[in-house]
């Protein structure tokens, strides 16, 4: 009788401690990860930083530029993922004029 109790015990006992371990690893990745986010989004941004935020090298940062980049310094978003999402833009601005109208709505259907 003891060893049908023993199996499912120690089976149950050992899936339980597994997942307190993965439940303490998950909240300590996730506490640095929102550490490391509120440094970045306090952090005052540098000469370098508005190089690197400015998109379409104007010289300057739009709100946009500014938003992409701290989402970029945060891991949230890839170079990958900016690149597809433009080129969904491109596809989409049919009169090229930098935004994405009706009449170009209107086009793609």
């Amino acid at each position: 009788a003891g060893r049908c109790f023993a199996i499912p015990w120690l089976l149950v006992s050992t899936f339980a401690v597994t997942r307190s371990f993965l439940y303490l690893t998950d909240y300590s990745l996730h506490k640095r990860s929102r550490e490391m986010t509120k440094w970045i989004l306090h952090k005052k941004i540098t000469l370098s930083d508005l190089a690197a935020a400015d998109l379409d090298h104007d010289g300057s940062i739009s709100k946009s530029d500014f938003v992409i980049y701290k989402l970029k310094q945060m891991g949230k978003i890839s170079e990958i993922d900016i690149l597809q999402i433009s080129k969904q833009f491109d596809s989409l601005d049919h009169a090229m004029y930098g935004k994405i109208t009706l009449a170009d709505l209107m086009e793609t259907v």
